[in-house]
């Protein structure tokens, strides 16, 4: 939800600022197709393996981790368009925020709350299966 109103946002600044939308096209943007396995991947770990409660969760943080170094090659390669080192900075803040945390972006329940999502009951006690939802491992609050 987030990245749409980003991207909401991002035409609106663009148009105010005399920009077209046309030029989006001559846009000559490199690694389409990593871009496509990163979001594929993402997809599938908050639509099924997250679900999933067969599905090691080591699985999914690995397929994250794994998307963002994709998406972090396409930065890289991209380098040269204007404010693409922005992204790239956006997506090392990911890594380094979830790599410590096996690949799982951390937050807690009063952070759900606040956000108006859904808040797990009680979390899982050491060694059971931690509470993930979407691309998110919910901690308890130190």
């Amino acid at each position: 939800m987030l990245v749409l109103f980003a991207g909401m946002f991002g035409l609106v600044v663009g148009q105010a600022r005399g920009g077209r939308l046309l030029n989006l096209a001559d846009l000559k943007v490199r690694g389409w197709g990593l871009i496509v396995i990163a979001l594929a991947a993402q997809l599938l770990v908050a639509l099924w393996l997250v679900p999933d409660p067969r599905v090691p969760v080591t699985f999914g943080g690995a397929l994250l981790l794994g998307s963002y170094a994709a998406l972090l090659i396409v930065a890289w390669q991209n380098r040269m368009l204007a404010g693409m080192w922005l992204v790239g900075i956006g997506i090392m803040l990911n890594v380094l925020a979830a790599a410590p945390h096996g690949g799982w972006v951390p937050t807690t329940p009063e952070a759900l709350q606040s956000a108006g999502r859904a808040v797990p009951g009680p979390l899982p006690g050491p060694g059971e299966r931690p509470y993930v939802q979407s691309k998110d491992i919910v901690l308890p609050q130190d």
